[in-house]
Formats: structure tokens, sequence, C-alpha cells
């Protein structure tokens, strides 16, 4: 039983996610088609202020809930996981509160300094009131996923796209006429709208499932809370800051090789707001693997199972390689197809042919994640992230005046092949497991050499969508059936070499 809820929460997980970058996706195709590559650039940094501001309203809340409401269901005290609840909301109005007057306090200064742009005002102004709502969800949504019901936070989460993608769509229509600081202010007042929508949501099935026994303690966790909260609260807000500094220094890095704020403000939006979202489509179903295999790695290393952590920790590399490496050749092969078609821009095609190599760095680096904290090394995951940071933001302001978006790109390479080989490194040293080169890297990557040459000799050329598709599935299907073929034929000649040994 527990088995099988396990994986119904895996398949909702999944299919939740699939579902909300589809429809991220589709909404992003259509933002770009209204504001148009330079608003997608100031788009984005809007948002990387947006998102430090976030990290300060949620303060480490979801871990902390979520593991208090954890221990407390365990010991089958309902209530008591409710008052932690209740405690955390009150945590979260706080913090979402401080935030809210923070960003609206800074808003000019933010537009000024950091953006460099005065249209970023009122959309910051309007932003800033979704972050006690953000807060509150936090703590709901942490609440929910303790109790493994994870079909609300699910809910809320499609409930709160569908309706983001409705008002934006609506009122990019209506204020398309009123130039860019109006429109991008009506576009990020859907998203504090939604964001109310889905906390309201939520709110109302936990004030459903309240059910106080005669007589329970009122007890408060607050103090409990913002003691466990602050460790993870502290290292979130320094992650979140240098990622927010180096989405600051790109445009004026741009800008000093260019000559144009707008032209590199276009390059920055084509790049962060289309093509990186784009390459990281297919990564959907890791949110879910990392999900399911969080409590299973935990739950080996806990045990000291050294034969159960090497199964998992070999498997989910070995998955992620695979697809990855598959989903990298469908970028590579169909860039042109895929970036005229979606987006109409050739900027864009050009930005996934050159990062479609890194991209199975960009997937592995996102599973050794979720397996190691899964083994309690946040702190280590937090100090390459932070090293990280920091040489992208030593390496931008050197190496992109002198080369502009080509630079920032060659130092996104850099970047995420360092960090994803410093974090499985730490996994394998961690879980004492040895590395796959051959199964993981080299048989993928052979697969698609071939299933490239494959496609090129048959499928149809052309760019249209049918002809696209067609290619791609094709592709796709030829890698599968020959990583299946080699990872059969590999294992039975391992089996029969093992009982010759033996």
């Amino acid at each position: 039983m527990k088995k099988f809820r396990l994986l119904k929460n895996a398949a909702l997980l999944t299919a939740t996610g699939f579902i909300l970058r589809g429809l991220g996706m589709v909404l992003r195709i259509y933002m770009s088609g209204r504001i148009g590559e330079e608003g997608m650039g100031l788009y984005q940094l809007i948002s990387s202020v947006y998102f430090l501001f976030i990290t300060i309203a949620q303060s480490g809340l979801s871990v902390t809930v979520t593991r208090m409401c954890a221990q407390k269901l365990a010991l089958n005290d309902k209530w008591g996981a409710y008052r932690v609840l209740k405690s955390a909301i009150a945590v979260a109005l706080i913090t979402g509160g401080l935030s809210c007057v923070g960003m609206l306090t800074l808003s000019g200064t933010l537009s000024r300094l950091w953006i460099a742009d005065s249209r970023a005002v009122y959309s910051l102004r309007i932003l800033a009131f979704s972050l006690p709502f953000i807060s509150v969800c936090n703590a709901l949504s942490a609440y929910f996923i303790a109790s493994k019901n994870v079909v609300y936070g699910c809910t809320a989460q499609i409930l709160e796209q569908l309706s983001r993608m409705g008002v934006v769509m609506l009122a990019a229509t209506y204020f398309s006429k009123y130039g860019m600081s109006v429109l991008l202010a009506a576009v990020f007042f859907a998203n504090t709208l939604s964001e109310a929508v889905s906390c309201l949501y939520l709110a109302l099935k936990t004030s459903l499932m309240r059910n106080r026994p005669h007589g329970a303690a009122r007890d408060s966790f607050k103090r409990e809370i913002v003691k466990n909260a602050a460790p993870v609260a502290a290292s979130r807000y320094l992650a979140s800051a240098l990622h927010t500094a180096e989405n600051m220094l790109v445009p004026s890095a741009m800008t000093l090789f260019t000559h144009s704020r707008s032209a590199s403000l276009s390059a920055f939006g084509a790049l962060k707001g289309m093509a990186l979202p784009l390459l990281f489509f297919p990564s959907s179903f890791l949110g879910a693997m990392s999900t399911l295999l969080l409590p299973e790695i935990t739950d080996a290393a806990a045990r000291r199972d050294g034969a159960a952590m090497s199964r998992i920790i070999n498997r989910a590399c070995s998955i992620t390689l695979t697809l990855s490496v598959m989903a990298a050749g469908v970028f590579m092969l169909f860039s042109d197809s895929l970036g005229m078609l979606i987006y109409k821009s050739e900027q864009v095609s050009r930005m996934l042919l050159l990062l479609s190599p890194i991209v199975p760095f960009m997937y592995l680096d996102s599973i050794c994640d979720g397996l190691l904290k899964g083994l309690g090394c946040q702190r280590q995951v937090l100090y390459h992230n932070c090293v990280d940071s920091a040489l992208r933001i030593a390496l931008t302001a050197i190496i992109v005046p002198r080369a502009g978006i080509n630079g920032f790109m060659a130092v996104m390479a850099v970047s995420n092949i360092l960090v994803s080989l410093l974090n499985l490194r730490l996994l394998l040293r961690v879980s004492g497991v040895k590395g796959d080169i051959a199964g993981w890297f080299l048989l993928p990557v052979c697969c698609a050499l071939v299933s490239a040459f494959v496609t090129k000799f048959i499928a149809p050329n052309g760019a249209t969508v049918l002809k696209t598709a067609a290619s791609s599935l094709l592709f796709c299907s030829v890698f599968l059936l020959l990583s299946f073929t080699f990872s059969s034929l590999r294992k039975i000649y391992e089996n029969k070499l093992k009982k010759s040994l033996f």
C-alpha cells in the first residue's frame, strides 16, 4: 500500500510537472510574440529581483514545516501537525509582509540602480503584493507534502498557472497599446492574482481538514520554527543574492560590448526567457524522480545499505544521462527549426545549437542535487553553488564586455560542467558508489551519433511543424532502441563474465 501511494504521488508529480512546463512554454511563446526579445529581457531582470524577495518571504519555511509536520504525523498527532502549520502561517505572514514592504519601499531604487530601467517600477510594486500570498502558500504546501497528500498541491499549481495565463492574455490584448511599462505591469498583475488564487485554494482545503480533538493543547511552535528555519534561510539568501547579482550584471556587461542597452536586453531575453526554458522543458521528469528517490536514498543511507545506494544512484544517473543526451541530440539537430517555429527567432536557434552540448550536464546537476539532499549534504551543495555563482560573476565581468552574448554562453558552459562534475564527485564519494563512465556517458553519446546519422539519412528536410516532429520522433525512436539493445547486451555479457569468474 505504501509503495502504491509512493508511485501514485510520483505519477501525479510527473504529470503535473509536464502540464506546468507545457503551459509555461505556451505562455512564454505568447509573451515573446507580444513584448519581443527586449521585453523578455526586461521581464527576466524584474523576475530576478522578484525571486530574491521571494527567497526572503519564504525564509526556509518549507523544509522546516515539512519536517516538523512529518514528525507529528508519524506519531499520529494530526492536531499537533495542524498547530505547527498554524504557527508557520503566522511566521509566513510576518516574513511575507516584511518582504512586501521592503520591495515596495525599494522599488524605485532597484529599478534605477539594479535593473537600470525606469519601466520596471510599476511591475516591482505590483509584484510586492504577491509576496505574503507566496509565503503562506509555501507553508501550506509543506503541510500537504508532509501528510503525503500531493493532490491539493498539484491542483493549486495548475490552477495558479491557468489563472495566470488567462489574465496575461487578457491584459496583453487590452494594454498592448499603452507601452512596455504598462504592458509588463499588467503581465505581472496576472502573476500576483494567480498567487492569491493558489493560496486561497490551499487555505480553504486546509480549513476543511481541521479537526481539533476535545481538550487538545494550544501549543505554539513559532519560536521552534524560526530557530530551525534560520540556517536554511541564511544559506538561501546568499545563493539567491549571488544569482540575482549575476543576472543584473549580464545585461550591463553586454552593453559595454554592444553599446546598446536595447540590443543587450534583447539578447539576454532571448537566452534566459526563451532558449533556456526550452532546453529545460524535457527535464520535467526530473522533479518527480528527485521526489521519489530522495526518501529512498535517505532510507538506504540510514540503514547503511551500500547495495541499495549503488542501485539507486546508478539507476538515477543512467536514466538522467540517457534521456538528457537524447534531448541534447534533438536540440542540436533541429535547432534551426525549433527556434523559428516556436519563437520565430534566428538568435534563439543559434543559442539552442550552441548550448545543446551542455544539456546533459544541466540535467545531471539537477538529479545529483536531489540525491545529495537525501544524503544530508546540503551544506556542501550550497558551497559548490556559491563557488559556481562567484566564478560566473567574475568570468562575466571579465569576458562578456569583450565577447558579448557568446562570452556569456561560454561562461555558462564552463559553469554547468564544473558544478555538475563537482556534485557528481561528491555524490560518488559520500555514497561510496563507483561511477560507470561507459554506461552513463559513452553509450548514450554513441547511440546519439548513430541516431543522428540515421535521421539525417532518412528524415525529410524542411522546417514545418509536421516534418520537424516526424524527424524528432525518428531520432528518439532509433536512440531508445539502440540504448535498450546495447544496455541489454552489456548486462548479458557482464552476467556471463561473473558466472565464469565464480
